[in-house]
C-alpha cells in the first residue's frame, strides 16, 4: 500500500507540475517574443532618398530658371564695322516679361577712380542713331522674346570704345563691340530695325 500511495503522489505531482506549465506554453505560442531587427538602412533605403533628394533639387532649379524666364532678360550683341565707322547693336529679350531699353551711349574707358572702385567712360557726343527722331537716342519698350537692332553712325573709334547700356532697373552694363566677321560689310546707310509698339 505505501509503494503504490508513493506511486500515485508522484504521478500526482507531475499532472500538477504539467498542469501549471500549460499557461505558460500558450501563452508563449500565442506570443512568441521578438527578435531583435536591424534597423540599418538597406540599400533600397538609400535609392529612395537619394531619388527624393534629386527630384527635389531639380524641382528648385526649375522653379528658379521659371522665376527667371519670367522677367525682363536683356542680353547684347554688338559689332563694329571695318571702318570702326558703324556699329550695330543687337537687343535680344529673352524672358517673358515687356521691358524698357533706357540709354545706349558710345564710351571710352577712362582710369579708375581709386576711392570709389569705379571706372569713368567719356562719352562720344557725335553718335547717330538711325532712323531715330533727330538720329538722337529715344527709350522703346522690348516685348518678350523679340529683338532690335540698333545701328550707330560715329565718328573712326578707338579699339576701347565700348557701348554703355541701360535696360530696366539694371545697373548700367558695359557692352564690348567685337569686330565684324566680314571685313566688307559697312554698317552706314543700314537702317534700325525696332520691335512692333505693344500699346
Amino acid at each position: 500500500m505505501s509503494a503504490s500511495s508513493d506511486t500515485n503522489r508522484r504521478h500526482g505531482r507531475h499532472l500538477l507540475l504539467v498542469s501549471s506549465l500549460i499557461p505558460l506554453v500558450s501563452a508563449y505560442v500565442s506570443n512568441p517574443p521578438t527578435l531583435p531587427v536591424d534597423v540599418s538602412p538597406s540599400i533600397t533605403d538609400w535609392i529612395s532618398a537619394i531619388a527624393a533628394a534629386s527630384l527635389g533639387f531639380l524641382g528648385l532649379i526649375f522653379t528658379v530658371w521659371q522665376w527667371r524666364a519670367s522677367k525682363f532678360r536683356p542680353h547684347y550683341d554688338a559689332k563694329v564695322d571695318a571702318a570702326r565707322t558703324g556699329i550695330s547693336l543687337q537687343v535680344y529679350n529673352r524672358g517673358r516679361a515687356l521691358g524698357l531699353i533706357l540709354a545706349i551711349n558710345v564710351a571710352e574707358p577712362l582710369n579708375w577712380n581709386l576711392l570709389r572702385h569705379k571706372r569713368k567712360f567719356l562719352l562720344e557726343e557725335d553718335a547717330k542713331f538711325a532712323n531715330f527722331d533727330d538720329e538722337k537716342f529715344l527709350a522703346f519698350e522690348l516685348p518678350a522674346l523679340t529683338a532690335a537692332r540698333i545701328i550707330i553712325n560715329t565718328k573712326s573709334l578707338s579699339p576701347k570704345c565700348v557701348l554703355r547700356v541701360q535696360a530696366g532697373t539694371a545697373h548700367i552694363k558695359t557692352v564690348k563691340l567685337a569686330e565684324a566677321e566680314d571685313r566688307n560689310v559697312r554698317f552706314t546707310g543700314i537702317p534700325s530695325l525696332m520691335p512692333p509698339r505693344v500699346r
